[in-house]
């Protein structure tokens, strides 16, 4: 699957009933559900959760969480209910990676109201195996940066 499509057919869908919604907006607010109503703050927060998932997705936490503030934005997203069930880490937190391991039939479960699929119909409940899930979230880092 396109995810980058997935996340534009989306975002565009969205936009027909959402006034100014910037792509930051939408995934802050629609797919990862971190209500703001600012788009100065949805920018901001974005930035710094796309920077976490990307640490994880590449296995590179370690070199992030370097920089205090980093740091700080890193624990606080370990311990949003988004993540909840859909990472795991060994002796710390700071090593988090992406798990299969709490699923049935080894996949990662995603609910959401905000991705239309091709045929444009609403699809809410998900399943991605392990390399599915770290291709979406490398579609949203490279979404959330254009």
């Amino acid at each position: 699957m396109n995810y980058l499509e997935l996340l534009d057919r989306s975002y565009k869908s969205v936009c027909e009933y959402t006034e100014g919604l910037s792509k930051m907006d939408f995934l802050i607010s629609h797919l990862f559900e971190i209500a703001t109503y600012d788009s100065g703050q949805s920018e901001i927060i974005g930035k710094k959760l796309f920077e976490t998932i990307d640490a994880i997705n590449n296995r590179t936490t370690f070199d992030y969480i370097k920089d205090p503030e980093n740091y700080t934005w890193y624990l606080v997203f370990c311990n949003f209910s988004f993540f909840k069930g859909k990472i795991e880490w060994g002796t710390s937190v700071r090593g988090a990676w992406w798990t299969q391991s709490h699923y049935k039939d080894r996949f990662i479960k995603f609910s959401t109201c905000a991705l239309i699929e091709e045929d444009g119909e609403q699809k809410t409940d998900w399943e991605f195996a392990i390399d599915e899930w770290i291709d979406f979230m490398k579609a949203c880092v490279e979404y959330s940066k254009q």
